[in-house]
């Protein structure tokens, strides 16, 4: 039951961080293309 319950936690932070990441990055890219642009 632990054991299960941690892998839950840990994957959800892994997806939670994955998402994070691609926001970031498409704020980036998004940002640089403005930079580029103007």
């Amino acid at each position: 039951m632990y054991v299960k319950n941690f892998i839950a936690e840990f994957y959800s932070l892994f997806i939670a961080n994955r998402l994070y990441k691609m926001n970031y990055d498409l704020r980036f890219s998004k940002k640089s293309k403005f930079c580029s642009d103007f």
